[in-house]
């Protein structure tokens, strides 16, 4: 069936996250709030702020995994927890809002890199007359700043929707989210391809919606058997992937 449009994960899809980059943001956000906390007398201890965002990440994925997110205020909330527990008394509220604009921003000097090819790939699509949407689980970093990223690396533009799970406390793999994105394209998801690398969120997720799934990579997980619709190793080769399927008109 030919295709309509193209839908795409973002982490690890169309930017790549490296230790040269995440690990100096980490440090960055460990500084940062431990700043804040003092600034409201609220000591802790450097490394177990490291240990509460680490922690505050996987409950985000946990979360994910099961197909649902919280809101962007909510990530605040669920890392000042984790503080409090670890300090056994509680901060001042005037702490969260704060602490939210620097756990959810993304430096752009920290930021992750542009996928070699995404920018030509997009492009590309567009210029075959595809629709193009993302569907992202954001993780601490939220949706205005994740949107921020993508016209730093001017990106935004090429895409006619974007869905986060920040926004509709829904993440992959639940249907709903590849729904939205399909719906506010206005095309049905059995004419629609999803590309993205997690195994269990994007090809599981987006072949139970019956859409095309498209892997990046080689990423496995244990217990998910789902077989994507094709494999690619780069976005280069996404289109001729495509075509070769015959999902090209």
């Amino acid at each position: 069936m030919p295709l309509k449009a193209v839908i795409f994960d973002l982490w690890e899809t169309l930017i790549q996250d490296r230790p040269d980059r995440n690990q100096p943001r980490r440090a960055w956000r460990v500084e940062a709030v431990s700043a804040l906390l003092a600034k409201h007398g609220f000591d802790v201890d450097t490394a177990a702020i490291g240990a509460a965002l680490d922690a505050t990440n996987v409950a985000l994925t946990r979360m994910h995994d099961e197909g649902r997110d919280i809101d962007a205020p909510g990530r605040a909330t669920l890392l000042l927890g984790i503080l409090q527990q670890q300090a056994n008394r509680r901060a001042p509220e005037s702490v969260a809002d704060e602490l939210l604009e620097i756990i959810a921003a993304m430096p752009l000097d920290l930021a992750p890199h542009l996928a070699p090819g995404a920018l030509e790939t997009l492009t590309g699509l567009r210029n075959l007359g595809l629709a193009t949407a993302l569907v992202s689980n954001a993780g601490m970093t939220t949706a205005p700043n994740l949107r921020r990223l993508m016209r730093h690396y001017g990106i935004e533009e090429l895409f006619d929707v974007l869905v986060f799970s920040d926004e509709l406390q829904l993440a992959k793999p639940d249907p709903r989210i590849f729904e939205a994105a399909a719906r506010g394209l206005r095309v049905e998801v059995a004419h629609c391809a999803f590309v993205g690398d997690n195994p269990h969120n994007d090809v599981a997720g987006s072949l139970a919606v019956g859409m095309f799934a498209v892997q990046i990579g080689a990423k496995t997980r244990d217990g998910v058997t789902a077989v994507p619709s094709a494999r690619i190793d780069t976005l280069s080769e996404l289109i001729p992937a495509l075509q070769a399927e015959a999902r090209l008109a």
